[in-house]
């Protein structure tokens, strides 16, 4: 869902990003007793919880249309992504999914384009 604004060359737009929650990937985890030892082998499969980010940017338009400045912040509320055990089928990562989650938590860019 997303809402866009504009005012004498400021444009702004609020996205609200939703990904619904899964069943995460069976794992075959080794229990560590009371003592610090290793125990036996078991399956686990957890549920990954939903998880909801704002990301908010805006743009100035100037120069008859040739100048365009944009800031912009994802995850402006610097949520921390679900945690997950997927292995394969997402790369290298664990800990998190990378096809669904980003791990860099609240990001700021800054961008600029002139057209000639």
């Amino acid at each position: 869902m997303s809402a866009y604004v504009g005012h004498d060359g400021f444009y702004h737009n609020m996205t609200l990003n939703y990904r619904s929650g899964y069943v995460d990937q069976s794992q075959k985890v080794t229990l560590i007793e009371a003592d610090g030892s290793f125990g036996k082998e078991v399956a686990y499969q957890g549920q990954v919880s939903s998880f909801v980010t704002v990301d908010h940017q805006s743009t100035y338009v100037a120069m008859e249309d040739k100048l365009r400045l944009t800031l912009g912040i994802n995850n402006l509320l610097d949520r921390e992504s679900p945690r997950s055990l997927r292995s394969g089928g997402a790369g290298h990562q664990l800990g998190f999914d990378p096809r669904y989650h980003d791990p860099y938590g609240r990001t700021i860019y800054l961008q600029a384009a002139y057209t000639f």
